[in-house]
């Protein structure tokens, strides 16, 4: 009993710090962070930054930082060149969260004007990624498809166009998402299939680093303000030799 108490005490407290602990900084960073690094950005860390943004089971993401973080994500990639892992983290965070950048949602035409200046930012990479980019990229693309339909004839042209590529994943993806967006039943299946990824399992919570880090990071900085003013306090007064007027 008193080890699963402490387990589960264990449990909200990794919990709360995960709420609380990615902030707006946090995420511009690292987005600087993955700009300077560049290729050297290896698939675990990003994936663990859309972990973060995402949020897990208990401890869903705060939907002000995930709306930033596509906001930001965009801007970054409205470049003529930009690294691929942070084309993936795009791909994932506007796959995910780019309806949150749709002012007004009610309105059809100002809502796909939004998602395709999307397409159009996240398509000028599609050329320069590995194929393991590229597949991230057209999964987007099909989730751009369901919130605006008008985007269908471009993403239908690009995946006959990967129906005889190389490389059999893309090949294979091509096929099953053309098969899936000519089906009699995509209208039906297509908020099912294509609606947003579920929060990630808690257990990732505990393994991922990057958000330890930021905790660590958040725990010390009001020890180092504390420090610092008690510095302040302990410093002489410096009495002024100059006559009074």
């Amino acid at each position: 009993f008193f080890f699963s108490s402490r387990r589960r005490h264990t449990r909200c407290r990794e919990v709360s710090w995960a709420r609380r602990c990615v902030q707006e900084t946090d995420i511009d960073v690292i987005i600087k962070l993955m700009e300077l690094a560049g290729n050297y950005v290896s698939d675990d860390l990003w994936y663990r930054i859309s972990q973060i943004i995402t949020g897990f089971e208990g401890a869903e993401g705060n939907q002000d930082v995930q709306k930033y973080a596509a906001t930001k994500l965009l801007s970054a990639l409205n470049t003529a060149h930009a690294f691929e892992p942070l084309v993936k983290l795009g791909a994932y965070i506007l796959g995910e969260f780019g309806d949150l950048l749709i002012s007004n949602p009610e309105n059809p035409a100002a809502a796909a004007k939004g998602y395709h200046k999307q397409y159009d930012v996240l398509s000028r990479h599609y050329p320069n990624c590995t194929p393991d980019g590229r597949c991230m990229l057209l999964s987007t693309f099909v989730k751009l498809v369901g919130k605006a339909p008008s985007l269908k004839p471009q993403v239908e042209a690009l995946l006959n166009g990967c129906i005889g590529h190389w490389d059999l994943e893309i090949q294979q993806r091509a096929i099953e998402y053309l098969s899936f967006l000519k089906c009699k039943e995509y209208p039906e299946m297509k908020n099912s299939i294509l609606d947003k990824s579920p929060a990630f399992p808690d257990s990732f919570l505990y393994n991922n680093v990057i958000l330890r880090s930021l905790n660590q990071l958040q725990q010390k900085k009001p020890e180092t303000e504390l420090k610092k003013l008690e510095e302040e306090k302990e410093l002489p007064k410096i009495e002024s030799n100059e006559p009074s007027m």
